[in-house]
């Protein structure tokens, strides 16, 4: 990873918005099948909610936190620092996942589907960008 200046910081900034909105959409695309089927009730839009939440800030903290690896002058602080922010997220992550389908409010597939759409963002808009590069895809 370059290390993140003015022209890095600006770039970063349209690299994840598209992932963000992507996020979005397919959650949004979730809800709406759904509602297709008839099926839309408060404890799947809860889930849909904290899980869509819970994907945007995972993946904010993670930005943030390989930012805050990448002004490390040694590789391996930057390598450790990037490692126990990881492990901080996942915990975290897991803790309040736990707690909400505890509390039996919250549709556990709703809920969970968000987190599995991160992924597909990721690809779609890795695709977009190399796309308006003009670079083929792998």
């Amino acid at each position: 990873m370059e290390p993140v200046n003015e022209s890095t910081s600006g770039s970063l900034k349209w690299l994840v918005l598209p992932t963000l909105a992507a996020e979005v959409v397919l959650s949004g695309i979730m809800l709406g099948c759904y509602a297709l089927f008839a099926a839309l009730r408060q404890d799947i839009l809860l889930g849909a909610a904290l899980g869509t939440a819970a994907a945007l800030v995972n993946f904010a903290a993670m930005i943030l936190g390989l930012l805050r690896a990448s002004k490390k002058e040694n590789p391996l602080a930057a390598q450790l620092t990037s490692r126990i922010l990881f492990v901080a997220r996942m915990v975290v992550l897991l803790v309040v996942l736990v707690i909400a389908l505890k509390s039996k409010r919250f549709d556990p597939l709703a809920t969970l589907l968000p987190l599995c759409f991160m992924r597909l963002a990721l690809m779609a808009s890795e695709l977009v960008r190399k796309k308006k590069k003009g670079v083929p895809a792998a």
